[in-house]
This record gives C-alpha cells, structure tokens and sequence, in this order.
C-alpha cells in the first residue's frame, strides 16, 4: 500500500492567514469532513466548488490532490502539489492525519505528498 501523506486542515489556520471564513472556506472544511469519511466524490465536488469561489484557496488545492492522490489520479495529484510549491505561500496545516505533518508549511506538504506517489 502506498505511504499516503495527507494533509488536512483546521480552519484556525485560515483567520490567521486572512481568510476570514467564505463560502470557499466552509465548501473546504465540508469537504475535510468528507475526506475523513471516505466520501471522496462528495469532497471532490466540494473543493472544486471551493476553486470556483477562490482559485486561490491553497487549502482547496492541497486537498484536493489528495482526493486524486487516493483516487490513483497520480498525473492530476502531481499538478495540484506542484501548483502548492510553485506558488510558495506561508499558509500552514493546523491538523493532519499525519502527526508528522502538522504545522508544517502547505509547501512542505505538497512537496512529501509528491516524493511519495
């Protein structure tokens, strides 16, 4: 079985980066919820929603490579966390299902998610 790094987020993290709780920000923590219960199309839809509201949402972008990551869309997780490096922001990860992960850069996320595909 693959190592599968994945990040998910607390909200927290978003007010002190200045997102100061959208509707992208609640179709990203619906989502969360959703990746949490194995109900990955539902959170698929939900972060694409989120883009939608705010293509910029690096939250959005990182999950959502994880829902292709665990969908075995490897080429589509590796743009996502590719996109995370390349824009390089200093958002962080409040929680994560991996211990290690947490409070780890977004970036560094995306950059362990991608070695380990």
């Amino acid at each position: 079985m693959k190592n599968f790094y994945l990040f998910l987020f607390v909200l927290s993290t978003f007010v002190v980066f200045g997102c100061l709780g959208g509707k992208d920000v609640a179709l990203v923590e619906k989502g969360y919820q959703q990746i949490l219960d194995n109900k990955l199309v539902q959170a698929e839809t939900n972060f694409k929603e989120a883009l939608k509201v705010n293509p910029d949402n690096a939250y959005a972008i990182l999950n959502l490579g994880v829902v292709y990551e665990k969908t075995d869309r490897i080429p589509q997780a590796a743009e996502l966390y590719n996109k995370i490096i390349k824009r390089n922001g200093p958002e962080r990860a409040g929680k994560s299902t991996e211990g290690e992960e947490q409070d780890n850069t977004l970036v560094q996320i995306a950059k362990n998610n991608l070695a380990a595909l």
